[in-house]
């Protein structure tokens, strides 16, 4: 016990420099779907962090559509950094109205799983979010458009220490303050993330500017990242392959 004790406060010194975050806000769907039977994929990445992110989409009917999207990063650390070691693997259900004057409002209802240094030797780290994103945006032409939107979560834990059988509870304690854990598995986080988003549409694709901010509503303490500017490429498959015709549609958002 006096070596595991020994190798932890080493652990300690060594990665110092280091300090581990357990959530980032990540891309929100803002204008994504038009009308039954858009399909779209799309690709993202960050500008203040280690970002990346795939995405596809389907709209069942004129007002309701389902995205599924993997965003990979990199803000938690237990030694050697790993590239991209954090993910969060979110799934929604779009609500959806465009009206012919130009305005769109949207409704978001999601659930999302993440993991943080996963594969790594000392714990394993899941998050499970709930979630809910009203948002609206406007049109100003046939190619830009500005859209604002909040998302409400509602984010719980779970924390495995392996070989937890060896520590003690002294051992636990620097365990945890070594990697900024904390009580992170015996609270519920609540969290307001606005957004403002800005984009470019052309008959086949969207180039969406997206700035985000995290913000921890509760007294609970966190390690997180409050901020991030996002750049997000989307292809709409129903468009190019499906439907070609509706491109030459005056206002493709009139009914």
């Amino acid at each position: 016990m006096k070596t595991l004790k020994s190798v932890l406060t080493g652990m300690v010194v060594l990665t110092t420099a280091c300090t581990s975050n357990y959530y980032l806000p990540t891309k929100q769907n803002v204008m994504t779907f038009e009308k039954k039977g858009d399909a779209t994929v799309s690709v993202s990445a960050s500008s203040f962090s280690t970002q990346m992110g795939i995405e596809a989409g389907y709209a069942f009917t004129d007002h309701v559509g389902l995205v599924s999207s993997l965003s990979q990063f990199d803000i938690s650390y237990y030694g050697p950094t790993k590239l991209l070691k954090d993910y969060i693997w979110n799934n929604e259900i779009i609500l959806y109205k465009q009206f012919n004057f130009g305005v769109y409002t949207g409704l978001n209802l999601g659930y999302a799983h993440g993991g943080f240094n996963t594969g790594n030797p000392y714990y394993k780290l899941s998050m499970n979010r709930l979630s809910v994103q009203p948002g609206a945006g406007y049109f100003f032409s046939n190619t830009f458009y500005m859209a604002g939107s909040v998302r409400f979560s509602k984010l719980n834990y779970n924390l495995t220490v392996l070989q937890s059988n060896q520590y003690s509870d002294y051992d636990k304690q620097v365990f945890r303050a070594l990697f900024n854990l904390n009580k992170i598995d015996d609270n519920t986080f609540v969290f307001a993330e606005p957004a403002f988003t800005f984009g470019f549409r052309t008959s086949y694709f969207d180039l969406q500017l997206q700035y985000v901010i995290a913000q921890n509503n509760t007294k609970k303490y966190i390690p997180y990242r409050s901020q991030d500017l996002i750049v997000a490429w989307t292809w709409n498959l129903d468009r190019t392959f499906f439907h070609p015709a509706s491109k030459t549609k005056k206002l493709r958002w009139t009914f």
